[in-house]
This record gives structure tokens, C-alpha cells and sequence, in this order.
């Protein structure tokens, strides 16, 4: 509670407009209230949905209903933030095979690598292929101005 309590009084302070902190040359601008409000709820959508596609791959025997999964979620979210493990790697894992003593040790983990591949290694295979595609682009755009500039040139010595 008195987490809420903090956010609640941090949106309060940021209400009149937007603040500046920091001392002598540097400075931060925070953002106002309605962007952090923003920027709360696209982390509330962000979990719950991460929460749902993990519910949605978790063995169907013994259910399990969604609540208990998002707040077990959650929690072992915020306990891999606190680890500071890269990417929270194991220390996620460990908190949802003790959160979830109820299943199958080998169901749970083959839920929890097919998460892991879902949520974090295809959007990032995805990026990876986007940038490639756009320096791909990028780098033929630039050829293709460096042929014009050398056709040109050939033009006027000609």
C-alpha cells in the first residue's frame, strides 16, 4: 500500500507541470503527470500481457485461474529487476516453479522456455532483421547516389 502511496504522491507533485531536478549544469526534466500516467499504464497492459501468454501456455491440468498467475507474474518480474540478472534469467524461473508448486516441474519449464523464445528471442530476431533490412536499404541508397555522382562526373570529362 504504501507503494501506491509513493506513485500517488510522486503524480501529485508532478500535477502543477512539469519539474526539473538535478544541480548546477545538470539538470533532468521529468515528464508530467499525464505522460507518467501514460507511461504507467503502458507497463500495466505490458505485463498483463505477459502474464496472459504465460497463463495461456502453462499446463491446462491443474488450472489455474488468471489472477493468481498475473500476481505470481508480477512478482517474479519485479523480483528479476531486483536481482539485476540480465534479462532477469533464472531468478524469473526460479520464482515461478516455487510460486507454482501445484505443476509438474517439466511442464512448468518447457512453458517457461517457450515464454522465454515468445517474449523475448522473437521480437528480438525480429529487430535484428528489421535493422538489417533498413541498413540493407540504406547502404543501396548510397551506392546507387555514389554511381549517379560518378556518371555524372564521367558526363563532364567526356
Amino acid at each position: 500500500m504504501s507503494g501506491l502511496a509513493i506513485i500517488t504522491g510522486y503524480l501529485l507533485w508532478l500535477f502543477p507541470g512539469p519539474r526539473t531536478i538535478g544541480r548546477g549544469g545538470w539538470r533532468i526534466t521529468l515528464p508530467c503527470a499525464r505522460l507518467t500516467l501514460v507511461q504507467i499504464g503502458i507497463g500495466v497492459v505490458d505485463l498483463t500481457a505477459g502474464a496472459l501468454a504465460m497463463h495461456a501456455l502453462l499446463p491446462a491440468d491443474p488450472p489455474i485461474d488468471f489472477v493468481t498467475v498475473l500476481v505470481i507474474f508480477v512478482t517474479a518480474t519485479l523480483l528479476g529487476f531486483l536481482s539485476h540478472a540480465p534479462g532477469s534469467l533464472g531468478v524469473f524461473e526460479a520464482a515461478m516453479i516455487v510460486a507454482l508448486p501445484q505443476l509438474q516441474k517439466e511442464e512448468l519449464l518447457a512453458s517457461l522456455l517457450i515464454f522465454r523464445v515468445l517474449y523475448f528471442m522473437l521480437p528480438f530476431c525480429a529487430a535484428v532483421l528489421l535493422l538489417s533490412a533498413r541498413e540493407g536499404w540504406l547502404a543501396a541508397r548510397v551506392s546507387a547516389g555514389k554511381a549517379c555522382v560518378a556518371a555524372a562526373e564521367d558526363r563532364q570529362l567526356s
